[in-house]
């Protein structure tokens, strides 16, 4: 009878060493993975370009106005998806120290366009917009990337009409002998 209980007892240890075998084995669990993504997006002036000076110093310039060349990989733009980028002036004048004259922001334009190595097409690209306290759509991308550089020109040939004529005022010069009128862009980025 012993030998029986012996042998009754190793089989039922057999069988649940076999048992907790078969639970361990079945014992699972899941982990939910996400790759989550935020908008992200910056825009950079070319630390070098960050002044833009129009130079009046002939009578052709003040007859035609300037055309400032183009200012090349003036805008640098990161963006994790579709983006638009906007320009607009701090003051609806540019101000100075020579208040005989008011020269409205509006009389510069400025266009955007793919800077060489740019890949992607865009959208109101290569349209020159008048300056404004408004925000103006320069460019439009209904794609991301990294390091897209752009070209920015600034022309003032507009409004050439002898409208600066008066523009110089010996009371309100600069270390260069010029009386400059200024104002302030801001270039914004923004998903769309």
């Amino acid at each position: 009878m012993k030998t029986k209980n012996l042998f009754i007892a190793c089989a039922l240890f057999l069988l649940g060493l076999a048992n907790a075998n078969s639970a361990m084995a079945e014992n699972t669990d899941n982990v939910t993975l996400n790759l989550k993504f935020k908008p992200v997006q910056t825009i950079t002036v070319n630390p070098t370009q960050e002044t833009v000076d129009f130079l009046y110093q002939t009578e052709t310039d003040y007859t035609d106005g300037v055309t400032l060349a183009v200012k090349t990989k003036h805008l640098k733009v990161f963006s994790t998806g579709g983006f638009v980028v906007n320009v607009k002036a701090s003051a609806a004048n540019f101000t100075s120290g020579n208040t005989n004259l008011t020269i409205p922001v509006g009389d510069v334009s400025v266009k955007a366009s793919k800077s060489v190595g740019n890949p992607r097409t865009y959208a109101v690209i290569d349209v020159a917009k008048a300056l404004s306290t408004t925000d103006q759509i320069l460019i439009q991308s209904n794609g991301g990337g990294k390091d897209l550089e752009f070209d920015v020109e600034y022309d003032n040939t507009e409004d050439a009409a002898e409208a600066y004529i008066d523009g110089y005022n010996v009371s309100h010069v600069d270390g260069d002998g010029a009386t400059v009128f200024t104002t302030t862009l801001t270039y914004t980025i923004t998903t769309i």
